[in-house]
């Protein structure tokens, strides 16, 4: 009687549940087939001989009809409704559009907050599992200057630079999403499941597998996809010649999508893939947060702007107030000038920029130049 209840409390997602144990359909065919039958119950009890004549295979049509499948997806009501998991199907509103307008697109995606992530600013940031401390410096810094742009970080919850995109977007108070790529019964790695956690409190966590899924190989890359598909772009920070995140870059820049990657010397291992990817005309160089902003056509918003102007009189002393008042006025200046305009000692301005840029008042650029936080420009 309760599993009765169950179906007919939610048809729908009972059949799509059903559609999606079926082995080996595929998101392409999935899609394909329910344009023609309409849902996916019309399309599980569709009989054998209107199947064959629409060009599906007996090897598909006897997946499609296997009797496991309707106790699966039984089980796996049971389970989403228990943790509160959420199904978002390709044709809702809130199904994220850049995914949708991909392909090959998942037709179901479990999550926990149902962000609506339409006309946000997104970046996928990915890379080598074996990050320099080079490149961990340069993501926490770039992260800190794209904050005024209050975008979305996309990354795929794995050691290194995944990891760190995650925490650095969680520290500065960004909205981060983790593409997993098993079901939502397991976190891998298991000792980031407290930073999983704590994204659940801004971000979210999506999947297209159902619990029970292990991260094997295969998953990895179709995960991929949709960590390139959610974004506008995507960034690869380090990447030695082989790897996912190279996966990744080739998957946006097939959905045609913005690829940024670092760049680094030729030497270095961990940058042979990025080189690569400029080389090949697959990726623009990056070596700053202005420049990627400027590609994508972001402007700061108004009230990351007004936090941080808020926040002025009560976290800055008065020199602190003078020199933050003086960049306020420029573009981007050195600290010689500074301490000219400011009428302050070098000494005094390097010490109190070092302490307003651990404050996030202002961004260190190469060549000892600075710019304000916060500047409208």
């Amino acid at each position: 009687m309760e599993n009765q209840y169950l179906i007919m409390y939610n048809e729908t997602l009972f059949y799509d549940l059903v559609l999606s144990f079926a082995k080996g359909i595929g998101p392409v065919n999935t899609r394909k087939l329910l344009s023609y039958f309409g849902s996916s119950k019309e399309l599980c009890i569709a009989k054998n001989n209107k199947l064959r004549q629409l060009g599906v295979s007996k090897k598909l049509i006897s997946s499609l009809k296997l009797p496991d499948n309707l106790r699966k997806a039984e089980k796996e009501m049971k389970y989403l409704e228990s943790r509160k998991i959420m199904a978002v199907r390709y044709t809702d509103e809130v199904f994220p559009n850049r995914l949708k307008n991909c392909h090959d697109a998942p037709f179901l995606l479990f999550c926990k907050r149902k962000l609506n992530l339409n006309n946000k600013k997104i970046l996928s940031i990915v890379g080598t599992r074996n990050m320099t401390l080079s490149g961990k410096h340069f993501l926490m810094n770039l992260i800190k200057e794209l904050k005024k742009y209050n975008p979305v970080i996309i990354s795929g919850l794995a050691y290194g630079v995944d990891i760190c995109a995650h925490r650095e977007a969680i520290k500065n108070d960004l909205s981060t999403i983790g593409i997993l790529a098993h079901g939502f019964d397991r976190i891998y790695p298991k000792n980031h499941y407290d930073t999983a956690l704590e994204m659940l409190n801004k971000g979210d966590l999506y999947t297209e597998f159902t619990s029970g899924n292990k991260p094997e190989k295969a998953n990895f890359i179709k995960r991929n996809r949709i960590i390139a598909g959610l974004s506008e772009a995507t960034l690869v920070v380090e990447s030695a010649e082989k790897g996912g995140s190279l996966i990744t870059a080739d998957m946006a820049f097939s959905y045609d999508r913005e690829v940024f990657a670092v760049p680094g010397r030729p030497k270095d291992i961990q940058s042979v893939g990025c080189n690569k990817l400029i080389t090949d005309n697959k990726a623009a160089l990056l070596s700053n947060a202005e420049d990627l902003a400027f590609s994508l056509g972001w402007e700061p918003e108004v009230d990351q702007i007004q936090t941080l102007n808020d926040r002025e009189p009560y976290l800055m002393d008065a020199d602190e107030k003078r020199i933050y008042s003086v960049l306020l006025r420029s573009e981007r200046m050195d600290t010689e000038d500074l301490s000219i305009e400011s009428g302050l000692d070098i000494k005094k301005v390097l010490a109190k920029l070092l302490q307003m840029e651990l404050k996030g008042f202002v961004l260190c650029h190469p060549g000892k130049v600075f710019e304000a936080v916060g500047r409208i420009n």
